[in-house]
């Protein structure tokens, strides 16, 4: 049985690369970026975002629901910046972290490996040693990373759970629940 790979999707059709200028030779705020496109295909990356900033568009080739995408250039990051819809709609490339923004959920990946994830309020991180902690407005819970201890803390009570016992901790007294 021969397996054929499927042909790539088209999704992007052009690239253009603009230089976006965000305040006027004096300093002053322009209403709205006045974009210069570039040439030959160059621009430098200005020290203050604010002044300037070089973009490459990037056309959808959806043509019923295109979803272009800007890429900004700054010193300290580059930003991906995609028209509203389905999926990603940001994502931001800095030294030592990656962060993306899709269907209402936030990950961010930093350098140490660690990963943290934000969706409706509860936040979960997974630490560079696998570490899990999970948080919400109520309650937190941590899980070691050989998963020999579990903790759950909420305002009432804490309970820790290790490989021999159980012991909860309450406003009343701790409570021991040998295994």
């Amino acid at each position: 049985m021969k397996i054929r790979d499927k042909p790539a999707r088209s999704v992007w059709k052009a690239v253009r690369l603009i230089v976006a200028f965000h305040k006027d030779r004096d300093g002053k705020p322009h209403l709205s970026s006045r974009r210069w496109f570039a040439r030959d295909g160059r621009a430098g990356i200005h020290h203050d975002p604010d002044q300037q900033e070089a973009v490459l568009v990037i056309s959808s080739s959806d043509a019923d629901n295109p979803r272009n995408v800007d890429v900004s250039f700054r010193q300290d990051r580059i930003d991906l910046i995609r028209d509203d819809g389905p999926g990603w709609d940001r994502i931001i490339i800095e030294d030592g972290r990656v962060s993306v923004r899709m269907n209402g959920h936030s990950i961010r990946i930093l350098a140490d490996g660690s990963v943290a994830h934000l969706h409706d309020g509860v936040v979960t991180h997974i630490d560079p040693d696998l570490g899990v902690l999970v948080a919400s407005e109520d309650v937190q819970i941590s899980i070691s990373m050989d998963g020999e201890l579990i903790e759950r803390r909420t305002p009432e009570s804490i309970v820790r759970l290790d490989r021999d016992d159980c012991v909860q901790t309450s406003r009343r007294g701790t409570r021991w629940h040998p295994m």
